[in-house]
């Protein structure tokens, strides 16, 4: 395999068992999530063999049509953010696999963190449950996981963070409430090692760790702390109905505990939980 310049610094930065990887960076792609797929239904992509040992983790400077979650597209402007995504084979044993977004977002908010300090800033990041990371109430990034069962099965990670843009750079629609790695403080983060940064410590987790068949205390304990969810008053569908409650805490399963007003507690495992102002 012949690596570019980008390729190469990227496979410089994995370490462990992330380091057997095979690493794709293209200038523009209409979805990392699209070469992924494409891996997996035939067997190849941007000129590379599938290799289960070698699962590929797809980088790019542009995306031109995003997948958010639920349908929705995801807004990717040119060199302004990070969009990756990362191919998990499956074994059929994660008894916890519902976990995987969750450890997804809890290794970008540990991985923006320790990236940022490392420039000397200091960023504290949470996540709202269950897909998108946050700074001071604006969204800076999302995560969203597929699976797929045939031919190959594995989950495809697809993660957008928001890292140069400027006020005003975001679309009106969202501006209010969106945020980048620099409007909050930490400027020229390369992506490229941010990227390498979250496939490590999200590599660990599942395969080392071995968190999707046995989380620990510990983790569901930091996944709770981490939470921009857990406390707040929110919305949620049970049974048809729309309910209003507290969230009280992040399950092992990942799901999400909430009491609704009349006392009642409920386990959101699906959908979102909306916050109420």
């Amino acid at each position: 395999m012949r690596l570019t310049d980008d390729e190469q610094r990227v496979k410089e930065y994995l370490k462990g068992e992330s380091k057997k990887r095979t690493v794709i960076c293209l200038d523009s792609t209409e979805s990392t999530n699209k070469i992924a797929r494409e891996f997996l239904v035939f067997g190849e992509a941007s000129g590379e063999k599938y290799e289960k040992q070698a699962p590929p983790l797809i980088i790019a400077h542009e995306q031109t049509a995003g997948e958010g979650r639920l349908g929705r597209s995801y807004y990717c402007e040119r060199d302004k953010g990070l969009y990756m995504t990362a191919v998990f084979p499956l074994t059929g044993n994660e008894e916890y696999l519902s976990l995987l977004t969750l450890l997804a977002g809890i290794s970008c908010v540990q991985a923006i963190e320790e990236t940022a300090r490392s420039a000397g800033h200091h960023i504290n990041l949470t996540l709202k449950w269950p897909n998108d990371i946050y700074s001071e109430g604006r969204k800076m990034g999302g995560i969203i996981v597929k699976m797929l069962n045939h031919p190959n099965t594995a989950a495809m990670i697809g993660i957008g963070i928001n890292l140069n843009h400027r006020a005003g750079d975001f679309p009106q629609e969202i501006e209010d409430r969106a945020v980048s790695l620099k409007m909050a403080g930490a400027e020229n983060v390369s992506p490229l090692r941010l990227a390498a940064e979250i496939i490590n410590l999200l590599d660990e987790k599942v395969y080392i760790n071995n968190f999707l068949s046995a989380p620990n205390d510990e983790l569901i304990k930091e996944l709770n702390e981490k939470s921009y969810t857990v406390g707040k008053r929110v919305s949620f569908n049970s049974e048809g109905r729309q309910l209003l409650g507290i969230a009280e805490e992040i399950l092992n399963t990942g799901a999400l505990s909430v009491r609704s007003d009349d006392g009642r507690l409920h386990t959101v495992i699906s959908g979102e939980a909306g916050f109420v102002l």
